[in-house]
């Protein structure tokens, strides 16, 4: 039962870092496409305009010729302009997402220490002898002491590879990974700090 909630919360958590892969490629994607987009609608305007000088013969004075070719230029100059500050925001947005994404991953490695602070505490005056450098083991003695039970000991064990991620620079985790793993950390820490020695 356990390895099959095991593998389910692993297939969940890789189809997470899937979409949050693709959204992020969808959304370059999309800015390179509305790029395209308008020096396409730009090609089409002189084409057009073009098209109409031939078909109707004016004959332009070279002032008259200079004033389209400083206001096409001016048009031109406009929405590249334009679709520059398309993509400065997409940047921008971009940036203030990684910069939360940072700050979640600040909050959850904050946690995860007072989470190991507060349980070696709890465990020293109760008299129980563990391994001090093993978060494993504290998780084991809080288990045994029926401090925690079997779905926050699961939970704390899936917590510490995404700990050793954000720690060790394994890769982006998942913003609602990070939500839900620090709020059973919090949920944990309660539990910890109200059970009443044995």
């Amino acid at each position: 039962m356990d390895n099959d909630f095991n593998q389910e919360h692993r297939e969940i958590e890789k189809d997470l870092w899937e979409l949050e892969k693709r959204q992020s490629t969808r959304r370059k994607f999309e800015a390179i496409l509305k790029i395209y987009s308008l020096f396409g609608l730009l090609i089409a305007i002189f084409g057009i305009a073009y098209f109409v000088f031939t078909i109707i013969e004016i004959e332009l004075s070279k002032s008259q010729q200079l004033a389209l070719l400083v206001s096409g230029t001016g048009v031109a100059l406009s929405i590249t302009s334009w679709a520059f500050l398309v993509m400065r925001r997409e940047k921008l947005n971009e940036d203030v997402e990684k910069l939360k994404a940072m700050q979640d991953l600040g909050e959850f490695v904050w946690k995860w220490s007072k989470f190991e602070e507060i349980s070696k505490k709890v465990l020293l005056s109760e008299g129980s002898e563990f391994n001090r450098y093993s978060i494993r083991e504290v998780i084991e003695q809080l288990y045994a002491r029926k401090l925690i039970d079997k779905e926050d000991a699961i939970s704390l064990e899936e917590a510490i590879q995404a700990r050793n991620m954000a720690v060790h620079g394994g890769g982006s985790i998942p913003k609602k990974m990070l939500e839900h793993y620090s709020l059973k950390i919090d949920e944990i820490i309660s539990k910890v700090m109200k059970k009443p020695s044995n």
